[in-house]
């Protein structure tokens, strides 16, 4: 019902909210760039990631499924200011992207 999905939601958001922060504080300890809790397009729901920056252009990352199997593993190069690939690949799907951005 109506009241058993407001739960779950609000569940979901406060295991969200606390892995975030312990992962971030993991990740910090640990030299990392980027630790959370974040969407995946391929795997379709909230991953506990890692990611660091192995040079200013290229980003590496790496995210484990909250809820369901799953691992995602994102590779991010910065082509010139504004202009970036995108390539995620997990055990469900693979995605590519070329992202641009107009900055102001």
């Amino acid at each position: 019902g109506g009241e058993q999905g407001r739960q779950v939601s609000a569940a979901s958001a406060a295991l969200s909210a606390g892995g975030s922060l312990l992962a971030s504080e993991l990740g910090a300890r640990l030299g990392l760039d980027d630790a959370g809790v974040i969407e995946s397009r391929t795997l379709g729901g909230s991953v506990l990631g890692v990611g660091k920056y192995l040079s200013p252009r290229v980003y590496v990352g790496f995210g484990v499924s909250l809820f369901g199997g799953g691992q995602v593993l994102t590779l991010r190069y910065l082509i010139r200011r504004g202009v970036d690939l995108s390539l995620e690949s997990s055990s469900v799907e693979s995605r590519a992207s070329l992202n641009y951005r107009k900055e102001r």
